[in-house]
């Protein structure tokens, strides 16, 4: 009991079930603005292209699959309607 509210356990989390074993580790890193605008030139001048794989947001299910399963090649990203 914390100050009169009465707490309920809160279940584990299973790794099967809510983790994706992600075999790579991205962080985010914040650079100076002219390293950021340096990159962009670069990627203006090499003809760099994204690779994006979108889904509706009402298919956010679909698309954790499809990471799981590997099979999205660049990024998958939900679009809000």
């Amino acid at each position: 009991m914390l100050a009169g509210i009465h707490l309920s356990q809160i279940p584990p989390l299973g790794d099967e079930l809510h983790f994706f074993h992600e075999e790579t580790v991205t962080s985010a890193t914040a650079y100076p603005h002219a390293d950021g605008e340096e990159f962009l030139r670069l990627a203006t001048a090499l003809s760099v292209q994204p690779v994006v794989t979108t889904y509706p947001f009402e298919a956010a299910d679909h698309a954790l699959e499809d990471l799981r399963q590997g099979s999205v090649n660049g990024v998958a990203v939900l679009q809000m309607q």
